[in-house]
């Protein structure tokens, strides 16, 4: 009987320090999982989240990292939107910027708190993405974070997003201390520059502007490059003596050729200074792999690799339209070289009589190719270098035959471009992200050996697991 009751005095103390001990391991194991979960929040989103999208939606490229890494100044950007309307793949690719550099922060303007916030910034509405740096910003509007492109075998549209190549670009621009002045020609009939080519041209930080240099006694100083576009009539001997004085000392030219209606002596005599000479005639190609739609006249030319065309895809089409062929000298002048570009093969032909086109055979005055379609030339003169970038049809700019090619006729144009402009080509030219959903495709033998796993072997292993436990916690 003593025992007993010795056993009952004692058994409360124990249940007590029982009680105690597994409230402290309690409290320790709720502080660790604070602990853990503070931790975890302090990661970047970068970590923690796994890109599992195809093509890496919300992975930075090293293109990216290269521009954002360089960011010498803060630059901050507006999510123009409503609180709780924001678009998911927006809002967490800003993020990913965010956590890449130090100098770059993202904050929401919710357009009914702050109505007059966009007036600050032309073109600026609900869903826009405003970058800014100083006083230098560049609006992105919603649908330019998207591309639609039309898929002509299966009569969709394929939906892709291009929200990394804007807002990296629109970092480049605004970032940049200097932005190179690409100078248009005007007065002989030339065509316009089309609105997108612009519109990328200054995604690229490369400013433009119209001249005529019937009006000047000088190219302007600061042309990084002059362009000419599908000029109907010759140069006067003032803009020829301005352009090659600007030539001499270092100047660039990029010219879009094509088939003009008169003589094109003056601009012929540059030219040939550089080596090249027009065949003034119809490129026609006479090998199908080599045209689009069973039209001879509509090239699709091979693409040289080679650092000027590094930005475009070179294992692509590009498409021109009307084309005069391009003779570059087999022995160039003192101090020249000369890089093909864009080439035909060889069973192409010049047709000299293309006013009066017949026929798309070869007939008696035509010329026998290969020829160039698009050439850029160097010149060094003294401790200065100048350069002639000639395509031989200005269609490579038509916004239709751009998008026949996903593209990529923009993607040579601005390629070269950032190389007449002194631009650093690697950093440019991201691809969109494609939208279309990726299934995961499992064998039938696989599903239904997870079926069995899931639907009874681990259901099994819990039960057993769980009458283990329950045995010894009644044993203890």
């Amino acid at each position: 009987m003593k025992l007993i009751q010795k056993i009952k005095n004692k058994a409360p103390n124990r249940y007590f320090r029982k009680g105690a001990a597994t409230m402290v391991t309690m409290a320790v194991v709720v502080a660790v999982a604070i602990g853990i979960n503070v931790a975890v929040g302090a990661v970047p989103e970068s970590i923690t989240k796994i890109d599992m999208t195809t093509g890496g939606l919300y992975t930075l490229g090293d293109t990216t990292k290269t521009v954002v890494e360089s960011l010498q100044k803060p630059v901050q950007i507006y999510y123009l939107v409503q609180d709780g309307q924001q678009d998911a793949a927006v809002e967490t690719l800003l993020n990913r910027y965010a956590q890449q550099s130090k100098n770059i922060s993202w904050e929401l303007k919710d357009p009914t708190v702050y109505p007059t916030f966009a007036h600050n910034y032309d073109d600026a509405s609900e869903g826009s993405l405003i970058v800014t740096c100083g006083e230098k910003y560049q609006v992105l509007a919603n649908y330019n974070l998207y591309q639609y492109d039309y898929d002509y075998t299966t009569g969709n549209y394929d939906s892709s997003f291009d929200g990394e190549n804007q807002i990296t670009s629109a970092l480049r621009y605004v970032s940049s201390e200097e932005t190179p002045m690409i100078y248009q020609l005007k007065g002989h009939n030339e065509s316009q520059l089309p609105s997108d080519i612009s519109d990328r041209m200054k995604q690229q930080n490369l400013a433009t502007e119209q001249i005529n240099l019937l009006n000047l006694e000088q190219v302007p100083e600061d042309a990084a490059a002059v362009m000419l576009v599908y000029p109907q009539k010759d140069l006067t001997e003032h803009e020829t003596q301005l352009l090659q004085s600007y030539l001499d000392n270092g100047g660039k030219l990029m010219l879009f050729g094509g088939l003009p209606q008169s003589d094109m002596t003056n601009l012929s005599g540059i030219l040939s200074q550089y080596g090249l000479h027009s065949t003034n005639g119809l490129v026609v190609e006479q090998d199908s792999a080599h045209i689009y739609g069973g039209f001879p006249n509509v090239l699709l030319p091979n693409i040289a690799q080679n650092s000027m065309t590094q930005g475009a895809d070179t294992n692509g089409y590009v498409l021109m339209e009307s084309c005069e062929g391009i003779v570059v000298d087999e022995e160039l002048p003192e101090n020249v070289t000369a890089t093909r570009l864009l080439t035909t093969s060889e069973q192409a032909i010049s047709k000299a009589n293309w006013t009066e086109l017949s026929t798309w055979e070869k007939e008696e005055g035509d010329l026998q190719g290969p020829f160039s379609v698009g050439v850029w030339a160097e010149k060094t003169i003294e401790d200065t270098q100048s350069a002639v970038v000639w395509f031989g049809s200005a269609g490579l700019l038509d916004s239709n035959a751009d998008a026949l090619v996903n593209g990529n006729n923009s993607a040579l144009v601005l390629s070269v471009l950032a190389g007449l402009a002194g631009q650093d080509v690697e950093t440019l030219g991201i691809a969109s992200k494609t939208l279309a959903a990726e299934y995961l495709v499992v064998p039938t033998a696989d599903a239904s050996r997870w079926n069995i796993i899931c639907m009874y072997v681990l259901p099994f292993a819990a039960l057993v697991v769980g009458i283990a436990v329950a045995i010894r916690r009644r044993m203890a």
